[in-house]
């Protein structure tokens, strides 16, 4: 099942791409664009969280990792240019809440990609995820001298901010923007607490194994 669902997302990919070189409309074919990069962005979470069952609980820090190659090569246009990051503490989070901070991480970086830096500009976006027992917090900054936060949020009225304000509120989340001293930079960020997790089956089943 989730080798089909995969190739699926592949399917709908390479379709948006194909009408995407075809149509005429420069806002149409922005807006196929996007659409093409948030499923080969959900298509690779898909895959990475094809585990031996799918109870099995993720390890954030490698996650996050994967994710940050896997936009670097689909979303950002010009690696050489633009750098993504990623600074996480090692934590072991619930699949589905792995799933919506995987979107929330993509939907915030194509956010600074459209908006924080100017034509040709080198420049750097970092993922932090930080954990504090069951708090935590995660934030994607970009050290861009673009458009400011503040109006970012205030043109962002499409699919991404919607998508955005679901998947915060799905994982009890609080989001937070802010811009660094000077104008130059901005951080999206979203904090909450991690329900305790069951016992990890995987890790229990392994265990035994060994016994």
């Amino acid at each position: 099942m989730h080798h089909r669902v995969g190739n699926s997302l592949q399917i709908i990919a390479s379709v948006l791409a194909m009408d995407a070189r075809q149509v005429q409309s420069a806002e149409a074919r922005r807006h196929l664009q996007n659409a093409h990069r948030r499923i080969l962005a959900v298509a690779t979470m898909q895959r990475q969280l094809q585990m031996p069952r799918d109870d099995c609980n993720v390890e954030i820090a490698a996650y996050l990792d994967h994710l940050a190659e896997t936009l670097a090569g689909s979303v950002v246009t010009d690696p050489a240019r633009i750098v993504i990051d990623v600074q996480s503490d090692m934590n072991n989070v619930a699949p589905e809440t792995a799933m919506n901070l995987g979107l929330i991480v993509t939907e915030l970086v194509i956010n600074a990609l459209k908006h924080a830096f100017l034509a040709d500009t080198e420049g750097r976006i970092t993922i932090r995820y930080r954990v504090q027992g069951y708090r935590w917090q995660l934030s994607v900054s970009d050290n861009g001298n673009g458009m400011q936060v503040s109006d970012q949020i205030r043109h962002e009225t499409g699919l991404g901010k919607t998508i955005v304000a679901v998947l915060v509120r799905q994982i009890g989340g609080e989001f937070e923007a802010s811009t660094t001293v000077g104008g130059s930079g901005n951080t999206l960020s979203i904090k909450g607490v991690h329900k305790p997790l069951r016992d990890d089956p995987c890790a229990m089943a392994a265990r035994q194994a060994h016994e």
